[in-house]
């Protein structure tokens, strides 16, 4: 499972130690793992038994919630973590869809000057930091993409408007890349991407600095992502480091 450094304006264990705690998970998550397997195989040998794959929903579903924790609360600190994120669907979809080796900052607030600047959604993988944008929509809606405001939506043969999706991911890019040049040394090369797994996007003028993965790409941009097997690098960590940095946080003594 990827792994949630920073949720919305929350405290979180890896800003207090971002080189420690990563490896930390890993092994933790490895431990609870083999823990499950011990008592899965006990039950069956009762008859109680129950599938892998039941085993691997309920493990997936009992580290989503320990991440919850660790991304809103440290030893002598918490954040009021609000439930819509205990349901948020796209939030476990990307703690679950990519591997350990992947860092997630879902909707961070960044701090600028005196303004707060909520964010998409960052992804760092071990060789790059992806700015991503939603575009939800139901099964089969077309998106037409155009360079002003407003694209059209096309759904069940109904058009209508939906704000240019790509203003918000611009303005996520430029505030990133813009932090991450004051940084001494290497950081990982950020690429923007605009990911609609359910729809379909045409835009054949779209710029060519952005990834449009729609409902035709989205298989094959997952596989290329968990191709990395890489362990965590140093340059991925100083790069969540900095980002971290620059991220608002509110949290109350325990």
């Amino acid at each position: 499972m990827a792994q949630l450094i920073k949720l919305d304006n929350y405290i979180s264990r890896y800003e207090t130690d971002i080189y420690g705690y990563p490896g930390r998970f890993i092994q933790i998550k490895k431990q609870r793992w083999e823990t499950m397997k011990k008592a899965r195989e006990t039950e069956q040998a009762a008859d109680t038994a129950a599938s892998q794959d039941e085993w691997k929903t309920e493990f997936a579903e009992d580290v989503f919630f320990f991440q919850l924790r660790w991304a809103s609360s440290t030893l002598q600190m918490k954040s009021d973590l609000s439930r819509q994120y205990r349901l948020d669907r796209w939030l476990k979809f990307f703690l679950t869809r990519f591997p350990d080796n992947y860092l997630i900052l879902y909707k961070p607030v960044f701090q600028i000057q005196k303004a707060e600047v909520e964010l998409d959604i960052l992804m760092l993988s071990p060789v790059t930091l992806w700015c991503i944008t939603l575009l939800e929509s139901r099964d089969g809606t077309v998106f037409q993409g155009r360079s002003g405001r407003f694209w059209r939506t096309i759904e069940n043969g109904k058009v209508t408007q939906t704000l240019n999706p790509l203003i918000a991911n611009l303005r996520m890019y430029r505030l990133v890349t813009d932090w991450l040049k004051r940084t001494d040394g290497d950081v990982l090369p950020v690429r923007r991407a605009l990911l609609s797994p359910s729809s379909f996007i045409e835009y054949p003028d779209a710029p060519g600095d952005v990834d449009l993965i729609d409902r035709t790409k989205a298989r094959v941009w997952y596989e290329e992502q968990r191709k990395w097997k890489t362990p965590l690098k140093y340059v991925q960590l100083k790069t969540a480091d900095r980002l971290l940095r620059r991220c608002q946080t509110v949290a109350d003594e325990r």
